[in-house]
């Protein structure tokens, strides 16, 4: 039917200045810090690394998307620190994730060894069976 909501956010601009976030398993750190590995497998980064626009998530609600929150942290980085390594950032809001949004550049090589070089910590992982938002009971 012309007009129906199909329930999916329009996509918008990202501002260079808005911070991205993705949540990391500790699986893919050494030490604290980041394996090419935390932003996906080569095949998967060939279709874009999936993060989460600070407009419409905080990096607690980015690792409550985490399969396991209790043994993750969540990282960012700004669109604009993407931008200015030749990556692209584009949103690309999901059902349920209006936050959703992918980064692409051109081999999956280069991104991953980018975006571990540019991302921080906004939750650091929490010590060995705590969790990055302090709670221990999950």
């Amino acid at each position: 039917m012309a007009g129906e909501v199909t329930g999916v956010p329009r996509r918008e601009d990202i501002p260079d200045l808005d911070s991205l976030y993705r949540w990391v398993p500790r699986v893919f750190t050494h030490k604290g810090r980041l394996n090419p590995g935390a932003f996906g497998s080569v095949d998967e980064v060939e279709g874009g690394v999936s993060m989460d626009w600070s407009k419409y998530s905080t990096p607690a609600e980015t690792l409550s998307r985490s399969a396991e929150p209790r043994d993750a942290g969540v990282v960012q980085t700004t669109a604009g620190q993407v931008r200015e390594n030749e990556m692209s950032v584009r949103h690309e809001p999901e059902l349920g994730n209006r936050a959703h949004c992918l980064i692409r550049g051109m081999s999956s090589t280069f991104v991953r060894r980018i975006l571990v070089k540019i991302c921080t910590w906004a939750l650091p992982l929490p010590p060995e069976g705590g969790s990055a938002l302090g709670d221990t009971k999950r």
